[in-house]
């Protein structure tokens, strides 16, 4: 295991975090540094040790480790795992995206599903990054209101 994975399993074990939002800084910055084509280390180890965590609150780290060495032995278990350790990293990516304020809020209804509902709102400067030449939102039109006017 490399220093980065040590010390994302010490954090883990020793909080509550269920979701990206739980996350500090240093680990989504650990995770968005995940440029790969294929998943880093450092995100297979967050993302599953979470799904565990989720799926069984409070299993210590060696029942957890003999979990994912299940999943790991069954193909269609493991293929599962992969798909959700994907939906993570999109869900870590919105975190980061919110953090750096390009996002005013974020729903995610479960950051580990594949299929699941995604709800973002951007910011003022976010809507005027899109198309500058937008009129102001007008807050009469609703929360999730995209017309022009």
């Amino acid at each position: 295991m490399t220093d980065a994975e040590l010390r994302i399993i010490a954090f883990l074990m020793t909080s509550g975090a269920t979701r990206p939002a739980d996350l500090p800084d240093w680990l989504l910055g650990l995770l968005e540094g995940d440029c790969q084509s294929e998943p880093s280390h450092e995100l297979i180890t967050t993302a599953s040790l979470m799904y565990v965590r989720r799926l069984h609150p409070g299993i210590s780290f060696d029942t957890a480790r003999i979990l994912l060495a299940q999943y790991a032995a069954d193909p269609a278990r493991l293929a599962d795992l992969s798909g959700r350790i994907t939906a993570f990293r999109l869900s870590c990516c919105f975190e980061r995206l919110k953090r750096a304020g390009r996002f005013e809020e974020i729903l995610i209804e479960d950051p580990f599903d594949p299929e699941g509902a995604v709800s973002v709102k951007l910011t003022e400067a976010g809507w005027r990054s899109v198309n500058p030449e937008l009129v102001p939102w007008d807050s009469g039109h609703g929360p999730h209101d995209f017309s022009l006017n």
